[in-house]
C-alpha cells in the first residue's frame, strides 16, 4: 500500500517501517525535533558539544542509537577507542548519561517529560519544549591511558580531567603544584610568557586550585612557574595536556567524579560533610576539607545502592551508608556502570 501511494509522505513512512523492522520498535512518539524536521523535509541534524568547548553538527535519523552515534563521533574525531564514552544531556541544572542501547530521540523524550513530570506541569498548561545540550565524554575511565589515544586527551580526557584539579578535588603538594602549573600554562598559552608576565594575578588563579594559592604570594608563584616553564620548553601546548594527565594519573582519585554530600548515618566515623569520589577503583570518601581519603569501598564490596529525589544510600554489607545530595541519579548511574563491566557475565547459570 505505502509503495504503490503517491501521497509526499508514503516514501518516508515506508522506509520508517523498514528501518523499524531492522532496528526495532521506538518507546516514544516523535520527538519535536524530528517533526519538525519532517514537515520541512529536511534531514534531522544535531550539535555535538565537546569537553574542550568545540562542536561538531551530526546528521542523525529517528533510528539511530546513541552507541552507533558515540561510534560515528569517535570515527570522525580519529578516536582509539570509544570504549568509556558516553553522550550526555544538558537540561536545565541537570547531566544525565544516556544509555548507549537506547535510540537517541527515545532517550531525550524520556528525560524530557521527566523533567516536565518533576516540576512544571504541576502548574497546569502544555508541556514546554526544553531547550537541551548533547555531550559528549568519558564516562568511565576503567581503560583509559594518557598518551595511548592523543586525540581523546586532548579533547576529552584533559578538558574533563582539568576542572577536578582545579576545584581542589585533588590532594596534591605545592612542589607538584609548581609543575602541574607550569604544564597548565604551557597547555593554553604555548611558547608566550606574555599572560603571565603582564596579568600574573588573574592568570595564576588559573593555574593554582585555591587550597595552595593561599600557601605564598603571586610574587612567589609567578617565579616558580616561570621556572618550571622553561624547563619544559620542548613540549609543544598539545604536549603538555598529555603530559599533565600523565602526571596525575596515578593518583589513587584520578579519572573520579566528586560529590559533595552530607552523611546522616555514622558520624563517629565519618563528619557530616564528606566527598565520594567514583572511579575504577571503587567508591572513596573523602574528608570535603583536606581532601584526605577516609576510606575506600570497591565494587565487590557494594551489596546495594540506590537513589531518590535528595538522598543516596549504599549499603556495604550491613554497613548502611545514607547522603543527602540532589545528585544521586548521577551517582547511582555511575555505580552502575562500572560494576557492570566488573562483574563477571551470568552466561544464564
Amino acid at each position: 500500500f505505502l509503495d504503490s501511494h503517491q501521497h509526499p509522505l508514503s516514501q518516508d513512512s515506508l522506509q520508517r517501517l523498514e528501518q523499524t523492522l531492522i532496528k526495532g520498535n521506538r518507546k516514544y512518539s516523535p520527538h519535536w525535533t524530528e517533526v519538525e524536521a519532517i514537515q520541512q523535509k529536511v534531514k534531522i541534524t544535531h550539535a555535538i558539544c565537546f569537553p574542550d568547548n568545540t562542536e561538531e553538527v551530526f546528521e542523525v535519523t529517528s533510528t539511530v542509537r546513541l552507541g552507533d552515534l558515540v561510534q560515528e563521533i569517535g570515527e570522525r574525531l580519529h578516536f582509539i577507542s570509544t570504549d568509556g564514552f558516553s553522550l550526555v544531556v544538558a537540561i536545565q541544572d541537570k547531566t544525565i548519561a544516556l544509555s548507549n542501547n537506547e535510540f537517541l530521540f527515545d532517550a531525550i523524550q524520556e528525560i524530557c517529560t521527566w523533567i516536565a513530570n518533576d516540576n512544571l506541569t504541576k502548574k497546569g498548561g502544555p508541556k514546554p519544549r526544553f531547550l537541551y545540550e548533547l555531550l559528549f565524554m568519558r564516562k568511565v575511565w576503567m581503560t583509559m591511558v594518557p598518551g595511548r589515544d592523543r586525540q581523546a586527551d586532548t579533547i576529552c580526557h584533559y578538558p574533563q580531567e582539568l576542572p577536578k584539579y582545579m576545584l581542589g578535588y585533588q590532594k596534591c603538594s605545592k612542589s607538584d603544584a609548581i609543575l602541574l602549573a607550569a604544564l597548565i600554562y604551557r597547555a593554553t598559552f604555548g611558547d608566550s610568557l606574555l599572560e603571565l608576565q603582564n596579568n600574573s594575578k588573574k592568570v595564576i588563579a588559573n593555574l593554582v586550585p585555591p587550597f595552595l594559592l593561599k600557601l605564598q604570594s603571586i610574587k612567589e608563584w609567578k617565579k616558580v612557574i616561570i621556572e618550571a616553564y622553561n624547563n619544559n620548553s620542548a613540549l609543544s601546548s598539545e604536549d603538555a595536556k598529555i603530559e599533565f594527565l600523565k602526571f596525575v594519573f596515578p593518583w589513587s582519585t584520578f579519572g573520579s567524579a566528586f560529590f559533595d554530600v552530607k552523611q546522616m548515618t555514622d558520624q563517629q566515623r565519618f563528619p557530616e560533610d564528606i566527598t565520594l569520589a567514583i572511579n575504577k577503583n571503587g567508591v572513596f570518601i573523602l574528608d570535603s576539607q583536606t581532601r584526605e581519603p577516609l576510606t575506600l569501598y570497591p565494587y565487590t564490596e557494594l551489596t546495594n545502592w540506590s537513589s531518590g529525589r535528595s538522598t543516596f544510600t549504599l549499603n556495604i554489607g550491613s554497613v548502611k551508608l545514607l547522603c543527602y545530595t540532589k545528585l544521586g541519579y548521577k551517582m547511582d548511574d555511575l555505580i552502575t556502570s562500572y560494576t557492570a563491566l566488573i562483574s563477571p557475565p551470568n552466561n544464564g547459570l
